[in-house]
C-alpha cells in the first residue's frame, strides 16, 4: 500500500506537494526490496499463506470485475 501512495504522489500530486521525485523513488525501491525480503521469508516459512493470499487476491478482482460489468 505504501508503494501505491508514493506512486500516487510521484505522478499525481508531486508539483502540488513540492515534493522531490529522487527521494521518493528510492522510497520505492526501498519498500519494493522490504516487500519482497518479506514474501520470499514467507513463502520459505508457510507457502500456502503466500498461495491462499495470491487466490484471495484473484477472486477479490474478479468479483470486482463481475459486479462493475453488471451494474
Amino acid at each position: 500500500m505504501d508503494i501505491a501512495i508514493q506512486w500516487g504522489a510521484l505522478y499525481y500530486f508531486r508539483k502540488e506537494i513540492n515534493a522531490n521525485p529522487f527521494i521518493i523513488i528510492i522510497a520505492i525501491f526501498l519498500d519494493a526490496i522490504v516487500l519482497v525480503m518479506f514474501l520470499w521469508v514467507k513463502y520459505q516459512a508457510d507457502p500456502l499463506v503466500i498461495w491462499a493470499s495470491v487466490t484471495g487476491l484473484i477472486l477479490i478482482f474478479l468479483g470486482e470485475k463481475i459486479f462493475l460489468k453488471l451494474r
